[in-house]
């Protein structure tokens, strides 16, 4: 399974801010960390404040930051809604009012892709953002700093 940029982006939005707590962090310091164009950010981050799991705040001290505590953000639901579609392969559902797969009637393999999209989804959901964060103290490999610009709250 092949997550879009759109949800590694989340996740990434996600990691810097479970390890900023109770910090707003510009958006834009988040794109040039992770070296992401800000016009997709501002999208990504826009869909998590829309599905509650960030405030997104305005203005010159505006920012970004979590809505609540990292052990109540489930990663398999971040998942669900950061991805439209997440069927394996095309064949599995109807695309633009299409007619279905010509094998549907006999396709063998729908139902084991079902299976695995299940275990992969159901793996998820056991893990926490707070789970999947670096110890206290210790900044992820990929940020190499997890310092604010001076004057950042």
């Amino acid at each position: 399974m092949r997550l879009t940029l759109h949800t590694d982006y989340a996740l990434r939005v996600l990691l810097h801010l479970g390890q900023n707590p109770g910090r707003r962090i510009p958006i834009q310091y988040i794109a040039g960390l992770h070296g992401i164009s800000h016009n997709h950010l501002v999208k990504v981050v826009s869909h998590l404040a829309h599905d509650g799991v960030v405030l997104a705040h305005r203005g010159r001290s505006g920012g970004v930051e979590l809505a609540c505590p990292p052990e109540d953000v489930v990663i398999g639901t971040v998942v669900r809604r950061m991805e439209a579609s997440l069927q394996p392969v095309a064949a599995c559902t109807p695309a633009n009012g299409q007619q279905d797969c010509l094998l549907a009637d006999i396709c063998t393999l729908r139902p084991i892709l079902a299976r695995a999209l299940d275990a992969f989804l159901a793996e998820l959901d056991t893990v926490t953002l707070r789970d999947i964060l670096p110890p206290p103290g210790r900044p992820p490999p990929a940020a190499g700093q997890a310092d604010l610009p001076d004057g950042m709250p």
